[in-house]
């Protein structure tokens, strides 16, 4: 079946994937460290009766980039690409099958639904010429009384069937990502 273009999971699992392929981009631009400035003041004296004196350092660090460096970060990033790759593949799988799973059970559910209903008006109809058939003394009143529990059994399985078929609607629409 034809995933949903906006669904929730999807989208979460589309953006892991993106930041992974940014981590790597970045990986690759970036081949070394930025180059460092610093400046140090200090007080310093030679012997205790010497003054103290001012010192100043001046110090410049320029990174070289190398595959010392470079090389375990952009494995590190290729291997959260992948992984986030596989994560939305794996996925998108699952979200298939919950989906298929879900509207087969919907389905199953409307059914149910259907000949349940079918089930309660036949029990009507049945009480109802039962009921007619006891004021004309051709059946005892313990037949009537039998088709009451026999009705009153169809509408208890209707409600059921209709509140499972309730159930089974809303699992397929949160399966397909839909929003309340």
């Amino acid at each position: 079946s034809a995933l949903p273009d906006a669904h929730p999971l999807l989208a979460s699992l589309d953006a892991r994937v993106a930041a992974a392929q940014a981590r790597l981009a970045q990986a690759n631009g970036d081949s070394r460290d930025a180059p460092e400035l610093a400046l140090t003041l200090t007080r310093e004296r030679g012997a205790r009766s010497e003054p103290y004196q001012n010192l100043a350092k001046l110090s410049l660090k320029i990174p070289f980039g190398g595959q010392a460096r470079n090389g375990p970060r952009l494995a590190r990033a290729n291997v959260e690409l992948s992984e986030a790759l596989a994560e939305l593949h794996a996925g998108r799988e699952q979200l298939a099958q919950d989906i298929d799973s879900a509207r087969l059970a919907h389905e199953l559910g409307q059914q149910q639904a259907r000949a349940q209903a079918e089930a309660l008006q036949l029990a009507e109809q049945r009480l109802g010429w039962i009921q007619r058939a006891v004021r004309a003394g051709q059946l005892s009143a313990p037949e009537q009384w039998r088709a009451q529990s026999e009705l009153h059994e169809a509408r208890s399985q209707a409600q059921r069937a209709q509140l499972e078929a309730g159930r089974a609607h809303s699992r397929y629409l949160q399966a397909i990502g839909a929003l309340p």
